[in-house]
């Protein structure tokens, strides 16, 4: 019993197997041993192996920063594109707005400029007007001086009472102003003579009546009538020259109306 227990404890040492016992019992067979060479061999595969495992965690650990890396990448992108898109619409919005300032700025340019060319035309007309009255004044003038002596003269006259003339007068009306209510402003009738230069004739009525054998000479004058610039019938004659009649022109067929040119007629 003994013997077989030193037996096992040797076994377990690795130490040189028992004999087998004198009743010829086969002693059982040595463990094999463990070299130093066995040892020597293991130690780099343990370090490779070691080296192996610390390689795939460091991999791990790369791959799990290249994936925070493109993480962080993709929210940069993300908010470079909402800052392109800000910058976009408030470049949209300042060329919009631009835009129609310059409208609304060429809009006002274009209504100025129109305000200014009718203020100017009314300003050449307004001239042009007192130009004619000026000429027909100074045509008035010379008419009165070269027809002084052959009968009265009303040069200048401003009235609200019509003018008759009758029988055998001459008369001259330069540089007048008459304005009649209710009646013609003037009347030629008989063999009347009248003379009208640079003077403004005005009437609700007929401006002036021209009848019998009279006759009216027309210069440079402006004539008003409501119901007729002039009227001649009978036997009369009128003549008219850089005169504008503003009413009907009546003329009967035994009369006699004669254009001297430069005349307007607006009814």
């Amino acid at each position: 019993m003994k013997r077989a227990l030193a037996c096992a404890l040797f076994t377990v040492a690795g130490l040189a197997g028992c004999e087998q016992d004198k009743g010829g019992a086969q002693k059982p067979a040595a463990a094999p041993a463990v070299t130093a060479a066995d040892q020597a061999g293991a130690a780099p595969a343990a370090a490779e192996a070691a080296e192996a495992a610390s390689a795939t965690a460091a991999a791990g650990a790369a791959t799990a920063a290249a994936g925070d890396l493109a993480a962080q990448a993709g929210q940069l992108a993300g908010q470079a594109g909402q800052v392109a898109g800000a910058a976009a619409d408030r470049a949209a919005a300042q060329a919009s707005a631009a835009a129609g300032q310059a409208a609304d700025r060429a809009e006002m340019a274009a209504a100025q400029a129109a305000l200014a060319a009718e203020m100017a035309a009314k300003r050449a007309e307004a001239q042009l007007a007192a130009a004619e009255a000026h000429l027909a004044g100074v045509e008035a003038r010379l008419s009165g001086e070269a027809g002084a002596a052959s009968g009265p003269n009303l040069s200048g006259l401003r009235t609200s009472d019509p003018i008759t003339c009758d029988g055998q007068d001459d008369i001259r009306v330069d540089a007048a102003h008459i304005t009649v209510a209710g009646a013609p402003a003037i009347t030629a009738q008989g063999r009347c003579k009248v003379t009208i230069s640079g003077s403004h004739i005005q009437s609700d009525r007929t401006a002036i009546e021209v009848s019998g054998s009279a006759a009216v000479t027309i210069q440079g004058s402006v004539i008003e009538g409501k119901v007729a610039s002039i009227h001649v019938e009978g036997k009369a004659s009128a003549t008219a020259a850089g005169s504008r009649f503003v009413g009907r022109k009546l003329v009967s067929r035994t009369a006699r109306f004669t254009d001297g040119g430069g005349n307007t007629f607006a009814h």
